[in-house]
């Protein structure tokens, strides 16, 4: 993976730094579906103890609508917040990952976290919009297309296991 979201912490002073990257999808091993850009928008506050990495990542994803086929492209926010610790012995779960670092390390890479946060982000079915009608179930028409969103197309068949239940209408 080539990462844009390695941060030396050796040269990042002590306190609150806030530092903005704009990447590719390729550059998390994303596809490219993903759009072209990434905004990761990163809060670093170190102090003698630690480091907290709090990222609000802005991401927008080309899919097909769950039920009408329809291309669509939404836009999303992901967070992720990593603590780095010299001394790992209190943890906390406000904190998507913790790791614990020594005194040598130089730069703490975030790539992998944000990767997985803009992955579990992502719903497991994308809508065109909430109302959407989806595809009629006999002829594939888009039924968002369609006015009053209804297909003329199967009216007329009836199943033939009702035909005895449309006689009972009829007879009144």
């Amino acid at each position: 993976m080539d990462s844009n979201l390695k941060y030396n912490i050796v040269s990042i002073p002590n306190g609150k730094t806030f530092i903005s990257k704009e990447l590719l999808s390729k550059h998390l091993d994303l596809e490219d579906n993903f759009g072209d850009q990434i905004i990761v928008e990163t809060n670093l506050d170190k102090n003698q103890e630690e480091i907290i990495i709090s990222s609000n990542i802005f991401f927008k994803n080309n899919c097909i609508c769950a039920r009408c086929s329809e291309e669509v492209v939404r836009e999303f926010v992901a967070n992720y917040k990593l603590r780095a610790s010299y001394n790992l012995s209190l943890t906390s779960r406000e904190f998507d990952t913790e790791i614990e670092i020594s005194p040598s390390t130089t730069e703490i890479d975030i790539s992998d976290g944000v990767r997985e946060s803009i992955l579990l982000t992502l719903p497991l079915k994308i809508l065109c919009n909430d109302d959407c009608f989806g595809l009629c179930q006999y002829c594939g028409k888009n039924l968002n297309k369609i006015e009053n969103n209804i297909c003329n197309c199967h009216i007329k068949e009836i199943d033939p296991r009702f035909t005895k239940l449309k006689d009972l209408l009829t007879k009144n």
